[in-house]
């Protein structure tokens, strides 16, 4: 009787614990498509992953590719400013040596203004100097070089009034203000006066350098009107060629 109350509780035990297997083997089943369904939806977000990846790195090759090209476009720029710049500083020197040389055109019309008002006011002044004295060794007038001065002490002038160039190479100019030592200038060996033509020798202060019509006297000093001038015109034998004295009484 014992034996077979033991195999009756026994066969209830292996009855509750085939219940407690079949449930866990459900709860297991269920798990399971738990898990399949879990596999699923990995594999799933794992595509829409690589898919973002590979979008990704499209659009990283992109943004890399426009930023060489502008880096490029950027290096085009500095390279367009730096000869627009260099363009600039060219325009601006080509205005300055423009303006310059507009100067430069006003000033020499301004001088050559002023120089033929002066010629005619010395041709004029010599016209009217009663106490000038002009002597030239036995020779006429024509044909040999003629000395004017300015009254205002600015300039000598040496005038051509044949109708043949005069070669003046070698020929020696002496001015003497009253009882100073003389200034001499000597012409330029290859010095021709032009027929009918003058050169003026300036003192330096006040005339300028454009030969062969224009010389600076370098040592020529300026005199008033109440000094006693006396100019000479040597050959370059030392024969008096012509000569003027000036005094204003």
């Amino acid at each position: 009787l014992l034996e077979e109350k033991q195999k009756h509780e026994a066969q209830r035990e292996v009855d509750s614990l085939k219940k407690q297997l079949e449930a866990k083997n459900k709860e297991v089943g269920g798990l399971t498509v738990h898990v399949q369904k879990l596999n699923e939806d990995l594999e799933g977000k794992k595509k829409e992953v690589y898919s973002l990846i590979a979008d990704l790195k499209e659009e990283k090759k992109k943004r890399e590719k426009l930023r060489m090209e502008l880096n490029t476009s950027e290096k085009e720029v500095e390279r367009l400013t730096a000869e627009l710049k260099e363009e600039n500083k060219e325009r601006e020197k080509l205005q300055k040596e423009l303006n310059t040389k507009d100067k430069e055109v006003d000033d020499l019309n301004a001088d050559v203004k002023r120089l033929t008002e002066e010629k005619k006011k010395s041709e004029d002044d010599l016209q009217k100097q009663p106490h000038e004295e002009r002597q030239r060794d036995g020779s006429s007038s024509a044909e040999r070089p003629v000395i004017e001065v300015d009254r205002l002490g600015k300039y000598i002038r040496v005038r051509n009034t044949s109708c043949q160039d005069q070669r003046l190479g070698g020929w020696k100019l002496k001015s003497q203000i009253n009882n100073e030592k003389p200034d001499s200038f000597t012409f330029d060996p290859s010095f021709i006066l032009k027929s009918r033509k003058t050169v003026t020798m300036w003192v330096p202060s006040f005339g300028f350098h454009y030969p062969p019509t224009d010389l600076i006297w370098t040592d020529l000093k300026s005199w008033s009107t109440k000094d006693h001038l006396q100019i000479y015109l040597f050959s370059d034998t030392g024969e008096i060629k012509s000569k003027l004295k000036f005094t204003e009484k």
